[in-house]
């Protein structure tokens, strides 16, 4: 099965939106994402308000969202959502970042935008999409078990077994 799931997510293009109000930071965006063969643009828009229109009649993977906008904020927009794509923040104000990570957003990415970090954030969002194909097949195939290191060995258990799994510096804990 992941042999099977990892050629599929190999092809795998996120599906991204752009909001932005200042058109040249659109274009600036839009032209990174077409540099990488992971990423498409599903729509671009400049307000909040026509966001919320998109995100409604289209699939949404990744959105790269500024937070300083007209009548609405990203961060205001991002909190309004009851179920949010992968969501990077662009902005020139690092103020906002703290509050950004408490909504759980994969990355926050300073303007004038550089392409390096760009592409961090990126893979960043493929990295967290990929596992959640990984869970949401994992969930759906109930009976899949796994295999986790434990000293020497490898140790057989069930996805259904685990009760939460705790991160431990370079270790995970699981708990059943």
């Amino acid at each position: 099965m992941g042999d099977v799931l990892l050629k599929q997510t190999s092809s795998l293009r996120l599906k991204c939106l752009v909001v932005d109000d200042e058109p040249v930071a659109i274009k600036g965006v839009v032209n990174f994402i077409k540099q990488l063969d992971f990423l498409e643009v599903a729509d671009t828009c400049t307000s909040a308000i026509k966001a919320t229109e998109i995100l409604k009649a289209k699939d949404i993977d990744l959105m790269f969202l500024d937070i300083n906008m007209p009548m609405l904020s990203g961060l205001e927009f991002l909190q309004s959502l009851e179920k949010s794509p992968l969501t990077i923040l662009t902005t020139a104000y690092s103020e906002h970042a703290l509050e950004g990570f408490r909504l759980n957003v994969v990355d926050y990415l300073m303007k004038p935008l550089e392409f390096q970090r760009f592409f961090q954030a990126a893979n960043k969002a493929l990295g967290i999409y990929q596992s959640r194909l990984v869970l949401q097949n994992t969930k759906e195939g109930a009976d899949a078990d796994m295999y986790i290191r434990q000293g020497d060995s490898f140790q057989r258990i069930n996805w259904q077994d685990i009760l939460f799994v705790e991160g431990m510096q370079n270790y995970l804990k699981l708990h059943f």
